[in-house]
This record gives structure tokens, C-alpha cells and sequence, in this order.
């Protein structure tokens, strides 16, 4: 009949009509649709729509929306529908398997990531699908999440994002670099992924605090070059004299039997630097001579 849908038709009128062909009348809003019950074939195509309800139209047999810009359609009720046109449209997803008498469906020029995209009865019928070319594909990052962005053939300035995935995230390896007598200690976190890197758990470089001389009593203990050699386990110790006291690599310290005496204690270096040099000085005291004096009398006896 050639009506407009803002042209003055009774709904008794409307329900008359079956056929409606109107492409690239600037229509938006398609209210009063709903009395044209007796349409088998309608175009709407190259039209701004907001929004499209043909739930009431369950006569259309052929339905073109192309270049309407919408991303939204339910067709659930238009089971008599037999040819459709959807294509250069914002649409993301279409169910049409409700539509079982569909020969014919254009969705070319959409966002559908894939062919699954669009839920087709299982019936024999001919699909026109490209996925949209234009899109760039943004990949997650450490920081960032990654996305798809779909540009619209139809109109550049619309643009839709998909296949979201959240960020990568920090994968870190750790490495520590102990003090020195020169330098902090600290540990550097570095991502495999990014290498973005930063460093924390920062030591002091090693101060050694200890006095030059030192007095034992025979086989007395003490952790004065154990502490030291756990700060600093790089160290090699040296006695000068073992028969009055011997020093392991731990800073461990032990006797020669009855020793006594004087003995240098030094602790180098990697590089042959001396870091530490203690003049110790064994004795024996009394308690322990009369222990010693006793012991021989005994066996002289």
C-alpha cells in the first residue's frame, strides 16, 4: 500500500497491509507496528532504528533491517519467516532457531566472532556470513586485560569490544644478592613475561664489630666467630697456632688437648682482603690445673 508508518491508517486499516517497503526514511522508532498483523513482507533497511518489535507481525515471511545499526532482534514468533536480512548491523549474537521455514538469511558485515555465533534451525538453508574484517586484536598483558575491537564497515565511528580476558598477571622469578663488606644485600623480582622488575628485602652491607684481642679459658666455648661466619659465609678462617685453638669454616672453635698459648684468628676474603683479624689468647685456670694435678697423681700412684 505505500503507508508510512507515521502516516494516518486506522488499526483495522493496518491489519490490510502486507506489504511495507520502507528503506531510508529516517525512521527511530517503529511504534504502531504492532497493528500491520497482516504483514508477510516488510523493509526496514538503511533506517536509524532504536529498537524493532515484530513479535505481533507472526504473518512476515521476508524481513530486511539492514544498515539499521541494531544489536538486538528477537525473532521467536516469526516462525512463518522465510527470508531475513540482518547484515551490516551492530549484532554480537542472532537466535533463529525458532525460525525453522528460514531458505534465506544475510548477516553479512556484523560483530559475530564466528558462524556459532548465529543459532540457526536445523533445517537446509542458504547462511550469507563474513565475520566483520575490520578488528584488531588487543592481547592481555601483565597489567592489562585483552580484548577484540570490532570497527563497524558501515559507520567507522562504532565500535564494539569483545572476547574480554583479564590481565596475564606478574610472573615473577627471584633472585638474592647477599651483602658484602661493601654492598647491601637485597632481592630483585623480575617477570618472565614482561621483565618488569623491582627489588625489596634490602640488607645493610656487612659492619663487623668485634675486638682485636680475646681471652679463652680452655676449651670454653664461644659464638663470637660463629656469628660472623653466619652473616658472612663466604669468609675462609685461619689459626696461626692449632695447638692452642683450631677454627673451622663455620667459626667453630675447638681445642688441642692441654692447648694453650697465643694464636691470630683471621677471616678473608674471596678477594684476599682480611676482614677480621683477632689475637686469642688460651689459658688454663686454676680449677683446671687441679683437675690436671689430681689426674697425675692419680696415675703416678
Amino acid at each position: 500500500m505505500g503507508l508510512g508508518l507515521d502516516d494516518p491508517i486506522g488499526s483495522m486499516d493496518a491489519a490490510q497491509v502486507a506489504v511495507l517497503d520502507l528503506q531510508n526514511r529516517g525512521i527511530v522508532h517503529t511504534t504502531g507496528l504492532e497493528h500491520f498483523i497482516g504483514l508477510t513482507h516488510l523493509n526496514l533497511s538503511n533506517n536509524p532504528l532504536a529498537h524493532i518489535d515484530v513479535s505481533r507481525n507472526v504473518a512476515l515471511t521476508h524481513l530486511g533491517i539492514a544498515g539499521t545499526c541494531l544489536d538486538t532482534l528477537n525473532l521467536n514468533s516469526n516462525t512463518a519467516l522465510q527470508w531475513l536480512d540482518v547484515s551490516r548491523n551492530h549484532f554480537t549474537g542472532l537466535n533463529l532457531q525458532a525460525n525453522r521455514s528460514l531458505q534465506q538469511v544475510n548477516a553479512t558485515h556484523n560483530f559475530f566472532e564466528n558462524q556459532a555465533a548465529i543459532r540457526l534451525p536445523t533445517v537446509v538453508m542458504t547462511l550469507h556470513f563474513n565475520p566483520q574484517n575490520s578488528h584488531i586484536v588487543t592481547p592481555p598483558t601483565c597489567t592489562t586485560g585483552g580484548f577484540v575491537t570490532w570497527t563497524c564497515g558501515n559507520d567507522p565511528t562504532h565500535t564494539h569490544i569483545s572476547n574480554e580476558t583479564p590481565p596475564l598477571g606478574h610472573l615473577f622469578t627471584s633472585v638474592v644478592t647477599r651483602p658484602t663488606f661493601t654492598q647491601a644485600g637485597f632481592t630483585t623480582h623480575t617477570c618472565t613475561r614482561c621483565g618488569y622488575s623491582f627489588v625489596d628485602s634490602r640488607v645493610p652491607a656487612i659492619a663487623l664489630e668485634y675486638a682485636p684481642t680475646l681471652s679463652l679459658r680452655y676449651n670454653q666455648a664461644t659464638s663470637v666467630f660463629a656469628d660472623v661466619a653466619r652473616r658472612a659465609p663466604d669468609l675462609t678462617w685461619h689459626s696461626s697456632n692449632t695447638d692452642a685453638l683450631r677454627i673451622d669454616q663455620n667459626g667453630m672453635v675447638s681445642y688441642a688437648r692441654m692447648g694453650r698459648g697465643t694464636t691470630i684468628v683471621t677471616a678473608t676474603c674471596a678477594d684476599g682482603i682480611e676482614r677480621m683479624r683477632v689475637t686469642v689468647t688460651v689459658s688454663i685456670a686454676w680449677w683446671q690445673w687441679m683437675i690436671i694435678i689430681f689426674f697425675l697423681g692419680f696415675l703416678w700412684y
